[in-house]
């Protein structure tokens, strides 16, 4: 009943067999109790078959997830920090795996780091994770906390930093998350007019 059930979402054969091979677990999700709820919830925050097919074949455990004690609370923490409603559905497509992450050892401490160190506005701090929800995975020791380093060294300041996160407008906005995620092309760093 699960195979056919996963073929529902617009699996290929090939596609279902990968899944299953590679996450063998999902077979013992019950359907009624687990999947068909979160696929209602998830449907109602606009996340189309083809969404709800990406999610599942980036991180297949949530479906095994508990509905009520693990994804409800962090979506109604992405929705409470200013995501909007219309746009949590994107962020949960575009990054499956924060619904795996805890959201009191990890979530929620990187949020206030984004906004009491690296300077983000309360006001933007939803705008500034549904532009980029791995934010939510990183490491605030081995990433956040040495990329506000190295943009402090450059003289910016967190509040400025925030603001440049933030405003979604400038068009190195994307290049300064790709550095506060750490990115590989630190030593490129973008010209922000600060010198």
């Amino acid at each position: 009943m699960t195979v056919q059930y996963l073929k529902e979402f617009g699996l290929s054969t090939e596609e279902l067999g990968k899944l299953l091979a590679f996450k063998p677990q999902l077979m013992a999700c019950s359907i009624e109790e687990r999947w068909r709820p979160l696929v209602k919830y998830l449907y109602h925050l606009n996340i189309s078959q083809d969404g709800v097919k990406r999610m599942l074949m980036v991180k297949p455990t949530i479906f095994c997830l508990d509905l009520e004690t693990v994804i409800a609370p962090k979506v109604q923490f992405l929705q409470d920090i200013g995501v909007r409603s219309d746009a949590t559905g994107g962020v949960l497509v575009k990054f499956p795996p924060a619904l795996t992450y805890s959201l009191y050892k990890k979530i929620r401490p990187v949020v206030i780091y984004l906004m009491t160190k690296a300077g983000v506005k309360q006001e933007d701090i939803g705008k500034v994770i549904a532009l980029d929800p791995q934010l939510l995975c990183c490491s605030i020791v081995s990433k956040l906390e040495i990329s506000v380093k190295y943009f402090r060294s450059l003289g910016i300041y967190h509040f400025v930093l925030g603001q440049m996160v933030a405003d979604l407008r400038l068009p190195n906005a994307s290049q300064v998350l790709q550095l506060l995620l750490g990115g590989e092309n630190r030593d490129k760093a973008p010209n922000f007019g600060t010198t």
